[in-house]
């Protein structure tokens, strides 16, 4: 489907048979349904304004879909199908894939790790994404980052004024050096203010930053593992122990010193030393420089803070991992410690002598004593690991890393402490997290805004129970993660049956067990949402002696009580012999009774259909030949008691030929005749193959003539529905190829006497590839448009797989993008009030989706413009189905005075584009039928309606390619200080052909707007314009053209329009290609002028001048020989014109095409110079 893309913005409208995401999701309450998780490990969490997260790691499925390093998820823990990363990130080198992913306010978001490709295309370890998953070209890397390991990217900080703080495993960014650290500008290149000298470094190229964290004053805090040498200096005594508030050297066994902060030599720090009660002949001083490792603050240029106190206890953690800052200014961090390291290294010193892999700064860099941790994580023998910190609103910190205990108490992965560092134990994590009862790996952790806590790592369960690597948290530790494996949404089975109540409750009748793994035996009242409707009990529901189900058929009567047929014996354990009456809270309507029901006289009989008439009474439908004991077949009405209408006379009822007959569908008129279609060859003795219209009292109505009827080409057919249209006539669906002796494969329209509607074509019809394919159901939209369903893989020789949208003609309404469609048969279509589509059947998927018999397709839904200025009112207001709100530039932006806001539509389709420059001002482009209301004059609070195809012949006797209906003459949009540009497919037309655009405000009388061109947009043929109104438009185009030579062939000519508005001419020349002119020459009547060479379609330019100003004009037409009717083939001669001027405005012919049955003909409009002249433009053949 072809659409204008806007530059400056755009508003997503729903996409029309994309599946609508808000209904039927699956009822876990509030719980996060991962199915079976995450196939490998999860590295980073991102967590955008709407609750949907972005995760990224090494895992390649999510639940047992395959998605390659990234994938985001919905707020119920389903996949965002929205989110479109292709092949994703494909890592040649070292197994580490994605490790960090920071968003930016605009949605975008910034990944980072050891890639060299995203979804096929080259990119090194970082990329920026648009917020639905494709790459944005816009972040250059160039190389990107490299290192003698192939680099990787660890961590990712953004900074309030864009720019991007990148951290890892890396010496060069886009080939120039960059050791562990650099900051990039929005753009991706690099920002040459930050200077960092030569970088971090820690030998044996193991140097790393594994986190940043940016300060409320833009001061960064870096942590790894690394070794950062400023021009510093230690003075250290060999001979002392150490004191506490001296630091040490990781190299040195006992030391004391002391430590001259502005010192920058020896000499001057060597006195520092002797000022300070220490000289080289009592201590016998060395001096070092100095190496803070680990831990670091830089000012916003990348300098050293020396203002940051350095602690040596960083010397004991072989990296850190984490650091977070309090509310309060004082930071928490986070690391690896090694347990022999510790034991062997006396200088690793803090407060009351305990070592630790977490501990609490003050905001000036020195140990916070008052945070105690006592002997910290351990993890065993093995090194333990602090890989994230978490501080809640209270102040409690939740730890996760890679440990067993804290503090001597058991921790597996996860704890919550105190303000203080002691263990908070109200926290109730179990036994924790494992992974195939090893120590479990847990990498990132977020708090939602509800409260709730997302974790994401390596592990494969949690507590005791089993789930892989994500799970969300009550506020209280325990598990809100919903375990089922695979857990099935939809229906176990199929649906044949859907009914929408006048509240717009949904009854699904049909096959199925089971509706989102809760029990439902064939019947279920859903809410509008697609949830259950837990007030409609049906019990145990209904059985048919083997414990299965078939519910064909729901009605609902005007009380809302609903009837209910199918192959059935019960109903809650009463018996139902294959027709029950419910309460509209489910339970059986006891006031209506059936008797003994049903028979066919082997056991199996079933009621396929019902229908109610204005008095009440129901005709029911199947496969019987007894109701109660009277026989009856195949059609019977009853009273609204379930006694039989006697008046209602049948005769012999429906035969086939073998002694039995299946009525699939009937229909009840406006004047109560009644139509029926089904398997059957005869009624009441006389012929009728598959379909007839009774009268009201059971009689054959014999004013409606079907002939031979229907045949599939084996002698028999199946009528499966029969739609009765506005104006009265029927279309009738099922499995035949003939009606009446005429070819209808699948579907035919009817008039109102039986006979076949001409003017509904479907050419070649429905096909399956093995010549078997049937139509179940149809259903009409307002606007005539007519959905298909059934079992097909195509239509008219077009690719169309179970499901089809038509045009009130027969043609395929393009519009309808239904993709891959579904995989099984469709068995039912209703239509909401709102336009949504409901869609039953046999099918467990929908364009590649999953979607398990029943599914909600986006139909002909209105979208409102928002009336408010107001950001904090523009989400409500724009909650419309198939939308999602999101602060997205990707998707362009709708401006609201200096806010700006952008909607993405769901599927990632973006249909509509308008942009909102003022008040007064607004800027639109339409895809094909989009129709736009505007409800008063002063804002924009109207809604924009999918299409209205409008069907008209010709205009001014041209043919015409297409129309559409924008608005009506009671609710059209004028804009009196803007203008919308339109786009109006042209299918039928070569890219560049001229076109003439008419509009019309009561589709009857036209008015020449403009003329035009055939573009092309997304390899179709349009026309665009710009108007300031919609109402109705027609594109007229050309079958033919003006022979100009003179061979013998007639076609239509083309009208040339040479249009000027100016004072009173008193010369003109013209030319055939705007470049060379003719001679001046006075205004004459007469002027013959010869067109250039070739067949092709030639411009004729012509210039007038008055009172020394000149004025142009230039139309073309086609010079064809007169048989290829394109104007592009042979090499043609030149051809002679005669321009002839009359002074007559009657004399024109106007805007008229006519046969070139004689040697001259007048075509145009009359040319007014102020009143004074008027002429047209006469075509001569020389």
């Amino acid at each position: 489907m072809a659409s204008f893309v806007l530059l400056f913005g755009s508003f997503g409208h729903a996409w029309q048979a994309g599946i609508d995401k808000s209904f039927g999701a699956l009822e876990v309450g509030d719980s996060f349904n991962i199915g079976s998780g995450f196939f490998n490990r999860v590295k980073s969490i991102a967590v955008q304004n709407d609750g949907k997260m972005v995760i990224v790691g090494n895992f390649n499925l999510y639940n047992g879909e395959e998605i390659n390093h990234i994938t985001r998820l919905n707020v119920d823990g389903s996949r965002d199908a929205s989110f479109l990363t292709g092949t994703g990130f494909q890592d040649e080198y070292s197994g580490y894939g994605v490790e960090s992913i920071a968003l930016q306010n605009d949605g975008k978001m910034i990944v980072g790790g050891s890639f060299t490709a995203y979804n096929g295309q080259l990119t090194n370890n970082l990329i920026r994404l648009n917020a639905n998953g494709s790459k944005d070209a816009s972040f250059d890397i160039g190389s990107g980052f490299n290192s003698s390991y192939n680099g990787s990217v660890k961590k990712i900080s953004i900074q309030n004024d864009g720019k991007i703080l990148v951290g890892g495993q890396f010496s060069s960014y886009n080939g120039q050096p960059a050791k562990g650290l650099v900051r990039l500008n929005a753009d991706g290149s690099r920002d040459s203010s930050f200077i960092i000298g030569s970088g971090f470094n820690g030998g044996n190229g193991s140097t790393y930053i594994s986190t940043i964290t940016i300060q409320n004053d833009g001061k960064i805090l870096i942590g790894g593992q690394f070794e950062f040498s400023p021009n510093e200096y230690y003075c250290i005594d060999q001979g002392q122990k150490p004191q506490p508030q001296y630091t040490t050297e990781e190299s040195c066994l006992s030391a004391g010193f002391c430590y001259d902060k502005n010192g920058t030599i020896e000499g001057e720090t060597e006195q520092s030393c002797i000022n300070n009660g220490y000289s080289r002949q009592t201590w016998n001083f060395s001096w070092t420089q100095i190496k803070r490792k680990n831990l670091i603050r830089l000012n916003t240029d990348g300098s050293i803070d020396s203002t940051f106190a350095y602690e040596n206890i960083f010397h004991n953690l072989f990296s850190v991992n984490d650091i977070t800052i309090q509310s309060n200014g004082k930071i928490i961090v986070g690391g690896v410690t090694n347990t022999m390291m510790a034991s062997f290294n006396p200088f690793a010193v803090l407060a009351e002598g305990d070592t630790s892999n977490i501990f609490r700064l003050n905001a000036d860099g020195s140990i916070d004593n008052t945070f105690i941790a006592g002997a910290g994580f351990l993890n065993g023998y093995n090194p333990a690991r602090v890989s994230k910190t978490l501080i809640q609103n209270d102040g409690k910190i939740i730890v996760i890393g890679v440990f067993s205990s804290y503090n001597g108490q058991s921790a597996n992965g996860i704890r919550r402490l105190n303000t203080d560092g002691s263990l908070d134990t109200s926290f109730n994590v179990g036994s924790g997290f494992t992974d195939g009862g090893l120590a479990a790996n847990i990498y990132d952790i977020h708090l939602l805004e509800n409260g709730k806590i997302i974790v994401g790592g390596e592990f494969s369960s949690y507590s005791g129970e089993t789930i892989n690597n994500i799970i969300q948290l009550n506020a209280d530790g325990t598990n809100n993660t919903n375990l089922k494996k695979n857990t099935v949404t939809g229906f176990d089975d199929g649906v044949f049956a859907l009914t929408i109540q006048n509240d717009g409750k949904i009854i699904v009748g049909g096959r199925f067990t089971s509706y989102n793994g809760q029990p439902t035996n064939g019947l279920v009242r859903l809410n509008t949402n697609g949830s259950i409707d837990s007030v409609f009990d049906i019990g145990s529901g209904f059985n048919d002696g083997n414990g299965s189900v078939y519910v064909y058929t729901t009605t609902v009567q005007n009380d809302g009580k609903i009837l209910v047929g199918g192959q059935f014996y019960s109903y809650n354990g009463q018996p139902a012999n294959g027709l029950v009456r419910l309460n509209t809270d489910g339970t059986k309507d006891s006031s209506f009774d059936i008797g003994d029901g049903f028979d066919d006289g082997n056991g199996s009989a079933y009621a396929y259909t019902t229908a109610i008439q204005n008095d009440g009474k129901i005709l029911v439908g199947g496969g019987f030949t007894s109701y109660n004991g009277d026989l009856v077949s195949g059609l019977v009405r009853l009273n609204a008691d379930g006694t039989r209408d006697a008046s209602f006379d049948i005769g012999s009822g429906f035969n086939d030929g073998n002694g039995s007959a299946y009525i699939y569908t009937t229909t009840i008129q406006n004047d109560g005749k009644i139509i029926v279609g089904g398997q059957f060859s005869s009624y009441n003795g006389q012929p009728a193959n598959g379909f007839i219209r009774l009268n009201i009292d059971g009689s054959r109505d014999n004013s409606f003539d079907i002939g031979d009827g229907f045949n599939d080409g084996n002698g028999s057919a199946y009528i499966y529905a029969t739609t009765i249209q506005n104006d009265g006539k029927i279309l009738v669906a099922g499995q035949f190829s003939s009606y009446n002796g005429q070819p209808a494969n699948g579907l035919v329209r009817l008039n109102t006497d039986g006979s076949i509607d001409s003017s509904f074509g479907i050419g070649s019809g429905f096909d399956d590839g093995i010549g078997s394919a049937y139509i179940m159901t149809t259903a009409i939209q307002d606007d005539r448009k007519i959905l298909v369903g059934g079992r097909f893989t195509s239509y008219n020789g077009q690719l169309a797989n179970n499901i089809i949208r038509l045009n009130a003609d027969g043609s395929r309404d393009n519009s309808f993008d239904i993709g891959d469609g579904f995989d099984n048969e469709v068995d039912k279509i209703v239509i909401e009030n709102d336009g949504g589509i409901f869609v039953g059947g046999y099918f467990t998927s929908y364009n590649e989706e999953t979607a398990n018999y029943i599914v909600s397709l986006i139909g002909n839904i209105p979208v409102y413009i928002p009336n408010s200025s107001d950001l904090l009112n523009i989400k409500d207001e724009f909650n419309n189905k198939g939308y999602e709100y999101q602060n997205v530039e990707t998707f362009g932006d709708v401006f609201f005075g200096n806010s700006k806001i952008s909607l993405k539509e769901t599927s990632g389709k973006i249909l509509t584009n308008l942009h909102i420059i003022s008040e007064n001002t607004l800027r639109l482009s339409l895809p094909q039928n989009l129709q736009f209301k505007k409800s008063d004059s002063s804002n924009y609070n109207g809604i924009i309606y999918p299409p209205t195809t409008y069907s008209v012949s010709n205009v001014d006797n041209k043919p015409i390619l297409s129309a559409i209906s924008v608005g009506s003459p009671s609710e059209s949009l004028t804009l009196t200080n803007g203008a919308a540009t339109l786009g109006i497919p042209a299918p039928t037309s070569s890219i560049g052909d001229p076109v003439s655009i008419y509009s019309s405000q009561n589709g009857v009388d036209w008015i020449f707007e403009k003329g035009g061109i055939v573009s092309e947009i997304d390899g179709q043929s349009y026309v665009s314009f710009t108007t300031n109104h919609f109402t109705y438009f027609a594109i007229a185009g050309s079958t033919g053209s003006f022979v100009i030579n003179n061979d013998e062939a007639s076609t239509l000519s083309q009208s040339v329009n040479l249009t000027i508005a100016a004072p009173t001419a008193t010369g003109m020349r013209f030319s055939n290609n705007g470049i060379i002119w003719s001679d001046w020459e006075p205004i004459s009547t007469t002027k013959s002028w010869v067109l250039s060479e070739g067949y092709s379609e030639k411009t004729i330019s012509a210039q007038f001048i008055a009172n020394g100003d000149i004025y142009t004009t230039s139309d073309s037409i086609l010079y064809t020989d007169g048989t290829s009717g394109n104007g592009t083939s042979g090499n043609g001669t030149q051809g002679n014109i005669s321009l002839t001027i009359t002074g007559g405005v009657t004399e024109c012919v106007y805007g008229t095409s006519l046969t070139m049955d004689a040697q001259e003909v007048k075509i145009g409009i009359p040319y007014t110079f102020t009143g004074i002249l008027s002429f047209c433009l006469v075509l001569s053949r020389l």
